[in-house]
């Protein structure tokens, strides 16, 4: 896209926002992302942004989806990481089944709204494999599946049989216990007991699926630094007007030193690290994606906690929006990182493929 059907884009999207979203963001957060909510951003284009028009998708190019995702991420963050799960996780997964016409029904119905999916976080970041299991013999999937991030959908989708196979198990099959939430409140987050019939809950893929969703997980990490960014913007956007209003011993805040220093540091962080991120997407290395996510994750806590810092103790009332992107940021580094994995991909592209061996 052009720079000015981007802008066009992003005006559209902000407009949206600010009439549908924001005024009833308090309630989303509190009772979730529900149905009539998901047909809206069906129907303006957002779940399928980045699938080929051919496919009926929109059809945007990586560097205008990453746009979007930020504006998203400055004032709902739980419904820019909804739109991620659909759009990135489960469409790609779907996509790449073995078995077509089931696939591309399920993509058809998340693509208008009808459903929606939800992941196993354990499954994506390899952080934990939990018991769940094919019994041909009875027909039946049984097991279990801890952290799963917007379970109260449709649909999970989830790797069976210590990673080889792809299963697709419908909600009336699950039996959630809802874990309380740090952050992105509006996604309820569960763990999940499944006791399934296996010809109602079709397998997608049936060899080394475990290994598709590790690269859906490392080609992710723009998208999570998109998300990132958009928080950081507006956490030191908040930081920023708050100094420029709230008086102490006679002065206002941006007037003391430390916190005009720190506020001028992180706007010139933040640059750089929209310029890098602009720079690697334009150019498709995506064998930097992970490293943009680890610095963009890190960078989301510290802006996050200067701005509760310079808030003070108002940063922890609801009314300020603070505490929340506060806590959006926490969860947004533990739920999308595995620590060792990332870093050691990161020493195997930039340092030698046989770096950080154990």
């Amino acid at each position: 896209m052009s720079s000015n059907e981007q802008k066009l884009l992003i005006e559209t999207a902000r407009d949206f926002i600010e009439k549908d979203l924001i005024p009833i963001y308090d309630k989303i957060e509190k009772n979730g992302i529900d149905s009539d909510l998901i047909s809206k951003l069906a129907e303006n284009g957002y779940i399928g942004a980045n699938l080929p028009e051919s496919e009926g998708g929109v059809g945007l190019d990586d560097a205008s989806y990453i746009l979007l995702l930020e504006e998203f991420s400055k004032y709902v963050p739980s419904i820019a990481l909804f739109i991620f799960i659909q759009n990135n996780i489960a469409i790609p997964l779907l996509k790449l089944s073995e078995n077509k016409e089931i696939a591309l029904n399920f993509i058809e119905e998340i693509i208008k709204g009808k459903i929606h999916a939800s992941i196993a976080l354990e499954d994506l970041t390899n952080y934990k494999r939990s018991d769940l299991r094919i019994y041909e013999d009875n027909r039946i999937i049984k097991g279990n599946k801890e952290y799963v991030l917007n379970s109260n959908a449709n649909i999970l989708l989830s790797l069976s049989d210590n990673g080889e196979n792809l299963v697709y198990l419908k909600s009336s099959y699950l039996n959630k216990i809802e874990y309380r939430r740090l952050g992105f409140r509006a996604l309820s987050f569960s763990k999940v007991l499944i006791d399934a019939k296996l010809d109602e809950n079709p397998v997608l893929i049936t060899r080394k699926a475990s290994n598709i969703l590790s690269n859906l997980y490392e080609e992710s990490g723009a998208y999570i630094a998109s998300i990132a960014l958009g928080m950081s913007k507006e956490a030191i956007n908040k930081a920023k007007e708050y100094s420029k209003k709230r008086e102490a011993f006679g002065k206002l805040l941006h007037e003391f030193q430390p916190i005009s220093f720190a506020i001028s540091q992180i706007e010139v962080e933040l640059e750089a690290l929209e310029n890098y991120l602009d720079k690697i997407v334009s150019i498709k290395d995506k064998s930097r994606y992970t490293g943009i996510k680890i610095l963009t994750c890190e960078f989301s806590r510290k802006v996050a906690k200067l701005s509760l810092q310079v808030h003070g103790g108002y940063g922890y009332f609801e009314d300020f929006k603070v505490e929340r992107i506060y806590r959006d940021s926490m969860a947004l580094s533990i739920l999308f990182s595995n620590f060792i994995k990332d870093r050691v991909l990161l020493s195997k592209y930039l340092i030698d493929p046989k770096s950080a061996e154990y």
